[in-house]
């Protein structure tokens, strides 16, 4: 997962990504803490002097109550995000934050998900399968096929462009077909 703090204009002001399951020294001191959520450690990079009032909370997916929760303490204008959570969707808890989606990117929401279940299949031990993915196969059956469809492990680090321009047909096809599923 990631996040990141726009202004008005949408500039990054501040960038996060999820490191609860990061293991050693480094990116700050949430690292491999359950609080080390992408918005979190976005709302850590911001600055006291700034007027977050006017910023934008972005995340790839439904922040949880605790990131909500930061967000609004801290006066963040507005929270958005990409995709439903798939683990929120996989424990019933889909739209418990109260925060405002957004279905005009299909094909992100996808991938932000595919991406999603990569990470949580990557941090349990080889031969389990979490239970998010497992709940994905129901709820969302065309990001489960296309997680299931990649190699296993986590992409390369560094810049995603370069996978994601590789599985761009493939991201296209499930977001189609999770279109019309979703439309009846």
């Amino acid at each position: 997962m990631g996040a990141v703090l726009t202004d008005p204009d949408g500039s990054v002001l501040a960038e996060g990504r999820n490191r609860a399951y990061d293991d050693g020294p480094g990116a700050g001191p949430l690292r491999g803490t359950p609080l080390a959520h992408a918005e979190m450690n976005a709302l850590g990079a911001a600055r006291t002097e700034w007027g977050l009032e006017a910023l934008t909370l972005w995340s790839t997916q439904e922040p949880c109550s605790m990131c909500t929760a930061a967000a609004s303490f801290t006066g963040v204008g507005e929270v958005r995000f990409l995709a439903p959570d798939p683990w929120a969707l996989a424990t019933g808890n889909s739209g418990s934050s109260g925060v405002t989606g957004t279905d005009h990117w299909p094909h992100w929401l996808v991938t932000a998900n595919v991406m999603f279940l990569r990470s949580v299949s990557a941090a349990v031990p080889e031969g389990r399968e979490p239970e998010t993915l497992v709940r994905s196969r129901t709820l969302e059956p065309e990001t489960a096929r296309l997680h299931d469809s990649l190699p296993p492990g986590l992409p390369p680090s560094g810049r995603m462009e370069p996978w994601l321009t590789k599985l761009w047909p493939a991201l296209c096809d499930a977001a189609t077909a999770r279109r019309r599923r979703v439309r009846g």
